[in-house]
C-alpha cells in the first residue's frame, strides 16, 4: 500500500509601504505620511514569520563568518584584525544612531573615540 499526499504550495504576499514628506509651497508646513499600525518597523513579519535572529551579537558575527566561508580565510592576521576593528567601529556607530560617514571622517582625523563617546 502506498499513500500520496499533495502539499499545497504556500503563497507569499509582500506589501511595501512608502511614506513621503512634503512642504506646503504656500504656508511652509511640513506634512509627513504615516505607516499603518501593523507596519511597525523597517521590516515587519506576519504572525507566523520571525526574523532569523534578534540577537545583536549573532548578527554582528554573521557577516565576518560568511566572508570566512566564501574566501576561506583572511590573507593575514593583520588583515583580519583591521577588518574586525573597522567593522566593529562602524556597527557601534550605527547602534548609537550616528552617521557612518561622519564616523569614518572622525576616525581618519584621529577623533574616533570622541565621535563614539562624546
Amino acid at each position: 500500500m502506498r499513500q500520496v499526499t499533495d502539499i499545497v504550495r504556500p503563497s507569499v504576499i509582500t506589501v511595501e509601504y512608502h511614506a513621503y514628506a512634503g512642504v506646503c509651497a504656500e504656508c511652509g508646513t511640513v506634512h509627513k505620511a504615516s505607516f499603518p499600525e501593523n507596519a511597525n518597523g523597517v521590516a515587519s513579519y506576519g504572525e507566523n514569520l520571525h526574523p532569523f535572529t534578534n540577537n545583536l551579537a549573532e548578527r554582528d558575527v554573521r557577516m565576518p563568518k560568511l566572508k570566512q566561508k566564501i574566501s576561506g580565510c583572511f590573507r593575514s592576521n593583520g588583515g583580519a584584525n583591521s577588518f574586525a576593528r573597522i567593522r566593529g567601529f562602524l556597527f557601534t556607530a550605527k547602534k548609537k544612531g550616528r552617521r557612518v560617514l561622519d564616523g569614518l571622517v572622525a576616525a581618519f582625523n584621529g577623533e574616533a573615540a570622541n565621535f563614539l563617546y562624546p
